[in-house]
């Protein structure tokens, strides 16, 4: 799976979210929203292949390994240990996707952030956001967890 994201096309949509409702960054680490926000969005990996089912098969993958969380058509506000997942265009990267989880607690997106990191080290690292959806992701489509 080193090979799961084209990097240089992935950092791309990294850098074209910018930077709003961050709270951390290491190097190499999970750029994590603060723990008490009730509505998440963590952009897990990035791509210009077009092979979706096999970045979906990754996440699913780490989230079969964390049954504690469950994958959920619709995340709720407030609820922790969900979340829902969908693709989406980067507007600013033509033929870029984002794979993204949606919680209802931050801490929840963290974790899985993190955990999707720890399984797939050689992906650009994944950023957690507070709020509405980073506006450069367009053109949402359900995953098939």
């Amino acid at each position: 799976m080193k090979n799961i994201s084209s990097l240089v096309l992935a950092a791309a949509v990294f850098v074209a979210i910018g930077t709003a409702g961050e709270e951390t960054t290491a190097a190499g680490g999970v750029t994590r929203a603060p723990d008490n926000c009730s509505n998440a969005h963590a952009v897990l990996m990035s791509s210009a292949s077009g092979d979706h089912a096999r970045h979906w098969a990754a996440i699913g993958g780490v989230m079969r390994a964390h049954p504690h969380w469950q994958v959920v058509p619709e995340y709720e506000p407030g609820v922790s240990q969900k979340a829902s997942f969908r693709q989406y265009d980067a507007k600013f990267a033509q033929g870029v996707t984002a794979y993204v989880a949606s919680c209802g607690h931050s801490a929840t997106c963290n974790a899985i952030a993190e955990a999707v990191l720890k399984a797939y080290p050689a992906i650009p690292s994944p950023a957690v956001y507070c709020g509405e959806i980073p506006h450069v992701l367009d053109n949402p489509v359900s995953a098939p967890l």
